[in-house]
């Protein structure tokens, strides 16, 4: 199945944020019960592309998370060559550039500001410059 530019910009987008492309070329997004409808939204980008399912997993520690994964497809094999180049996610001007205004919307909700500080807390946000 050929991709549409359009489409491969996405998955680029996911992947840099809170995205992980396994070796095996399958994409998986995790978040927490509170970006519930966060990871709704993704899932209804990624599903129109990729087969899968959105599921809950609860650990033995308390910590539950939401998550789907695709499955495997050539273009995210391609792209966690390039992604990750020597097992650890590595940016290049060539990925950055193929980001559009919703890819990095994505991005910045995923991973937000470079300058952003929390209170121990994790209440209030404190913005740097």
């Amino acid at each position: 199945m050929k991709i549409k530019k359009e489409d491969r910009n996405l998955l680029i987008a996911v992947a840099l944020g809170d995205g992980y492309i396994c070796k095996k070329g399958s994409l998986q997004i995790n978040h927490s019960p509170r970006q519930k409808e966060y990871i709704e939204y993704k899932h209804s980008l990624v599903s129109k592309l990729y087969s899968c399912n959105l599921t809950t997993r609860k650990f033995s520690n308390g910590f539950d998370t939401i998550q789907f994964r695709t499955k495997q497809a050539p273009f995210l094999k391609v792209l966690r060559r390039v992604l990750y180049p020597s097992n650890k996610k590595t940016l290049n001007r060539k990925l950055l550039n193929r980001l559009d205004l919703r890819g990095l919307a994505i991005w910045w909700m995923d991973d937000g500001p470079k300058g952003i500080k929390y209170n121990k807390d994790r209440s209030k946000i404190k913005a740097c410059v």
